[in-house]
C-alpha cells in the first residue's frame, strides 16, 4: 500500500537521521526526501521500485545500542548480538555504516548527550551517566573531541 510505503520511508528518513549527522547520513536522507516527495508525482514508479532494503544484522545492533545506551558494551557483546564472530560483525558493521562498531556507539551517545543538553535540565554530570559514561571529565573530553566544544558550552550555545 503506497501510505506504508511512504510512511516507512518517512520513517527511514528520521532514523537515519537517529544515527547521527553525518554527512553521509543528511545526504542518505536528503535524498531519501526527494524520493518521498517524488512518490506523490511519480506513483507508478514508486510502486514499482519500492523495496526498502533492511540492515537486517547491522539494525538489530544499532537498536540494541540505541536501547541500551547507559551501559558499558564490549566488542564482543555486540557481534554476539549479531550472532557473528567479532571480526566478522567488525567489517559487515564498517561496510554497512562507514564507521567502527564501538566508534558508532561513541556518536549515538553523544546525539543523546546532544538531545538532553538541549531539551532538559539535567547536569552534564547526570547526562554522562544517562548515556553511558561513569565518569564525566572522561564524558565531556569525548564530547568535545567528536562536537569541537564542551556540553557546557554546547549547551550555551545558540541554536537554529
Amino acid at each position: 500500500d503506497r501510505i506504508d510505503d511512504r510512511i516507512q520511508l518517512f520513517n527511514e528518513m528520521i532514523n537515519n537521521l537517529e544515527m547521527g549527522y553525518s554527512k553521509e547520513n543528511v545526504q542518505y536522507t536528503n535524498i531519501c526526501l526527494l524520493h518521498f516527495l517524488a512518490s506523490f508525482k511519480l506513483v507508478s514508479q514508486f510502486r514499482q521500485i519500492r523495496k526498502v532494503e533492511e540492515n537486517g544484522t547491522v539494525g538489530n545492533v544499532v537498536s540494541f545500542m540505541k536501547r541500551n545506551l547507559d551501559k558499558k558494551h564490549y566488542l564482543s557483546e555486540l557481534a554476539g548480538v549479531a550472532r557473528l564472530s567479532v571480526s566478522h560483525f567488525s567489517l559487515l558493521f564498517r561496510t554497512k555504516t562507514g564507521r567502527a562498531p564501538m566508534d558508532y556507539l561513541t556518536h549515538l551517545r553523544i546525539q543523546r548527550a546532544c538531545q538532553y543538553l538541549d531539551n532538559s535540565s539535567l547536569q552534564v554530570n547526570e547526562i554522562s551517566v544517562e548515556v553511558g559514561f561513569e565518569d564525566p571529565f572522561h564524558f565531556s573530553r569525548v564530547f568535545k573531541q567528536v562536537m569541537g566544544v564542551s556540553p557546557v558550552y554546547y549547551r550555551k550555545k545558540p541554536k537554529g
